[in-house]
């Protein structure tokens, strides 16, 4: 899936999320199927480190509370399980949050902060990013497998309401996270949709699969029919493949706005220059990196104060905390970096006596119906 492959080449650590996602909800249907409480317990420790890697997994959890119960509904077990199974999974999965929010109180503050934002995207907005995240051809096979196992899940029974339980954890999944990235999303934030690739990639691996069986069903008694619908198949499928290449090759282009900072900074930053950065936070990881300094995060009321080099620092503000006060007291000899397209009215109203120094920006690009112009990264002088 090419969204998946671009972003697994950026410092994200939404690639992490989703890779402790999937081994948790492994183990989380190994227990469905089973009954055995050691999977429960396995995959409660690896939702545990998915949560400490990003808040939004916590709608996994969700997901399982409601199979716990619905599980030993059909099982018949008695309430005291069900009700034991479930404290214990909570428990286990929001161990290690518990114990860093303990340890950092900011944290806790800043997940709130970003959890209360709400951004709608419209509707444009959304077709276009699943158009070329998942790639125009797998995003009508996962429509069409969304759609079937919707049909699938609302053919009740006595024995198995809302229909079998895999199509219904599959929809759960899906259903949750395209909601939150639907309401999530900023402006070129492809990488909130990641949650919800691997119930997309299941849901059409199972379209594909039971087209497949189909196929097979109603052909198997002659031999060159049956070859020739699976060259069809395969066909099909190398299509797919083909068309996720050029969607990657259209998203994957090259941000070089770092390169150029460090090009710009390093031969001018004396030891004694001091770096402030006003910006949402994403940014700071890779400006600390290619300017080779630490983050001083002490005061952006955001995020914690992780590692603090006592060499002058980076010093990190949010957009949401920073205030005239602070944008007054900037001292002389410092390098202020920021970005006039995503920060608050009253930096931008402060820079406008000021004159950038340097502004790295890539070249916009516009293929089809997609279109990026990344933010352009400002430097000050003072």
């Amino acid at each position: 899936i090419p969204i998946n492959v671009v972003l697994s080449k950026k410092i994200l650590v939404d690639v992490v999320l989703v890779f402790f996602m999937l081994v948790s909800s492994y183990f989380f249907l190994r227990y469905y199927k089973t009954n055995k409480l050691k999977f429960i317990f396995i995959s409660s420790i690896f939702l545990a480190l998915a949560i400490f890697t990003k808040e939004p997994a916590t709608g996994l959890l969700l997901i399982y509370i409601y199979f716990i119960f619905r599980k030993n509904t059909f099982y018949k077990n008695k309430i005291s399980r069900k009700i034991l199974v479930a404290v214990f999974t909570i428990l286990i999965s929001l161990s290690l949050y518990i114990i860093y929010i303990f340890l950092q109180p900011l944290a806790l503050k800043g997940a709130l902060l970003e959890g209360s934002r709400l951004f709608m995207s419209s509707p444009i907005e959304i077709s276009v990013t699943l158009f070329y995240s998942l790639s125009p051809l797998l995003l009508v096979i996962v429509i069409l497998g969304f759609v079937e196992s919707v049909h699938r899940m609302t053919s009740r029974s006595d024995v198995q309401p809302l229909g079998k339980w895999q199509d219904t954890f599959l929809i759960f999944w899906f259903a949750l996270y395209f909601i939150f990235f639907a309401i999530k999303m900023p402006s070129g934030h492809m990488h909130y949709i990641l949650p919800l690739i691997p119930a997309a990639a299941i849901l059409a691996g199972k379209y594909l699969l039971n087209i497949y069986e189909s196929l097979m069903g109603v052909i198997k008694k002659d031999f060159i029919i049956r070859f020739t619908a699976g060259i069809l198949f395969l066909v099909f499928v190398l299509s797919i493949i083909i068309t996720n290449v050029f969607v990657l090759q259209i998203i994957d282009f090259k941000d070089d706005r770092f390169v150029k900072l460090r090009d710009f900074l390093l031969p001018k930053i004396a030891p004694d220059d001091k770096i402030v950065i006003v910006s949402d936070g994403g940014a700071v990881p890779l400006i600390s990196y290619y300017l080779n300094r630490s983050v001083d995060a002490s005061s952006s009321g955001y995020m914690p104060p992780d590692f603090i080099n006592p060499e002058t620092p980076i010093i990190f503000y949010h957009n949401d905390v920073v205030t005239q006060d602070i944008l007054d007291s900037t001292d002389k000899n410092t390098y202020f970096i920021t970005s006039s397209t995503n920060t608050p009215d009253i930096v931008r109203k402060w820079l406008e006596e000021r004159k950038s120094v340097f502004v790295a920006q890539t070249e916009p690009i516009s293929i089809l119906m997609f279109s990026t112009n990344t933010q352009p990264i400002e430097v000050y002088r003072f």
